[in-house]
């Protein structure tokens, strides 16, 4: 390209002394000619370097459909694997269900990174998943969260009369609505213990709770690990429901980079990745 330059410099050096010439006694410059010439010129070398850039830019993309309590988690994962892979990874994130069906038809994602293993493994029976990919990333958590101290267990929590609105994630879509609606039916919260207020995702169910719209919620531990400003008293629910909360991953059959995909995963599995999602608010694989 250097060459390809100084061809076209010399080309202007000709286009100087040719005016100067046709001067009548008088070194005249035409910069109207001239002007028109580098400005031409420029524009050309900066079309040419845009391109250039634009080759020098990861050309494999990794599109990742990602349950939404471990979206912000993902993304500092990403950070960490993009040090030593770097290449695009867009993200896409709502409710476990809502991410299935959109799979099912036809969204065009590389991986999912679910709230559960169940919706992993439907697809796997579909055969819309490639079942020698399935690995299990995180144990999630389902915690109780109140603007105010009222007791020392989230069921001592609920029976106080200072708690008028709860926020529950969606039971039909996001796996951990279903979890808290499991754990409110077995402790005798019907619905007309509260005015129930339903995220479409724990996302929508935490935006809830930050301003101030529900006296309390039940939403994903990471999410109040990784609020800095969070202060507010809360509670985790036993280990009996939590421990449902399995998290899978696995490649989706219509990917169209599966070697990239699998190359995240197996930055999944290794301990930076197992640290971060621990620092998160999420128990490791095991």
């Amino acid at each position: 390209m250097l060459t390809w330059i100084r061809e076209k410099l010399s080309i202007a050096n000709c286009l100087v002394s040719w005016q100067v010439i046709r001067g009548t006694g008088v070194y005249f410059l035409d910069t109207r000619k001239l002007f028109a010439f580098f400005f031409g010129f420029s524009a050309l070398i900066t079309v040419l370097l845009a391109n250039n850039a634009s080759a020098a830019a990861p050309s494999k993309e990794l599109h990742i459909a990602v349950a939404s309590n471990f979206a912000s988690t993902l993304k500092l994962l990403v950070q960490s694997f993009n040090k030593t892979h770097p290449l695009q990874v867009i993200i896409s994130s709502a409710s476990t269900g809502k991410l299935t069906t959109q799979i099912r038809y036809g969204a065009p994602y590389d991986l999912f990174l679910a709230a559960d293993k169940a919706h992993p493994q439907i697809l796997i029976n579909e055969q819309l998943a490639d079942e020698n990919s399935f690995f299990v990333y995180a144990q999630g958590q389902v915690a109780l969260i109140s603007k105010e101290h009222h007791g020392d267990s989230a069921v001592a929590t609920l029976n106080s009369d200072k708690i008028k609105q709860l926020a529950v994630a969606n039971p039909k879509t996001a796996p951990y609505g279903l979890i808290a609606k499991q754990w409110l039916d077995a402790n005798g919260f019907s619905k007309t213990s509260f005015q129930y207020i339903t995220g479409e995702n724990i996302n929508q169910t935490w935006q809830f709770f930050q301003k101030g719209g529900v006296d309390a919620a039940l939403v994903a531990l990471s999410q109040i690990v990784q609020s800095p400003k969070t202060e507010q008293p809360y509670f985790l629910l036993p280990k009996d429901y939590n421990r449902h909360l399995t998290q899978a991953a696995v490649i989706l059959s219509s990917a169209t980079e599966p070697e990239v995909a699998k190359l995240f995963l197996t930055y999944l599995k290794t301990a930076e990745a197992s640290e971060i999602i621990l620092r998160a608010g999420y128990l490791p694989h095991k």
